[in-house]
């Protein structure tokens, strides 16, 4: 009986330590130069603005599902928390979209793998939220902690296609908009 006990309770340990964390992280990049504080400056530069990259890594052992940005399920899925530095809060999200052709697609993330989603933050056909070009804050730029947010409710065919659900977010990055 008490090796039943034993080998029970080594066969439940590795469960019970992963149990807490979800399998996928999320993390940004930004491709800019950092300011002396080690924040990052991001914005509107030679008529062209900087992206923010986004990453999604699978940190467990099994194949996960991420729904694909390119239907319904996924598109809403991935938004942006911001806090200025009075405290005030507010997300970033995107725009309502009619669906002409809209089925269930995702990507697939092998163990350890890792996707990079593209975000346009000044593209406001897609988004809404993100900080708009400073105009009179040039000497004194407008600065935010940001984090990304990636959430995924259950329903019918995450069920159905075993798709990842959860919510996961981003530690905050200290962001500088800039002219």
């Amino acid at each position: 009986m008490k090796r039943l006990i034993a080998l029970i309770a080594a066969l439940c340990v590795p469960l019970m330590t992963n149990a807490g964390e979800p399998p996928i992280s999320i993390s940004m990049a930004i491709s800019s130069d950092s300011d002396r504080n080690g924040g990052r400056w991001l914005g509107y530069r030679f008529g062209e603005r900087d992206h923010l990259y986004v990453v999604i890594t699978n940190t467990s052992r099994k194949t996960q599902k991420i729904w694909q940005e390119s239907c319904s399920w996924g598109y809403y899925r991935l938004t942006f928390e911001f806090t200025d530095r009075h405290g005030k809060k507010w997300e970033a999200r995107k725009n309502s979209v009619d669906w002409t052709a809209n089925y269930p697609r995702w990507w697939i993330l092998e163990p350890k793998e890792s996707m990079v989603w593209d975000v346009d933050f000044g593209d406001t056909k897609k988004w809404r939220g993100f900080p708009e070009a400073p105009k009179f804050h040039q000497d004194n730029p407008p600065n935010f902690n940001v984090k990304a947010v990636l959430e995924v409710f259950p329903d019918e065919e995450s069920r159905k296609y075993r798709v990842w659900t959860g919510r996961v977010v981003s530690k905050a990055l200290n962001v500088t908009f800039y002219p």
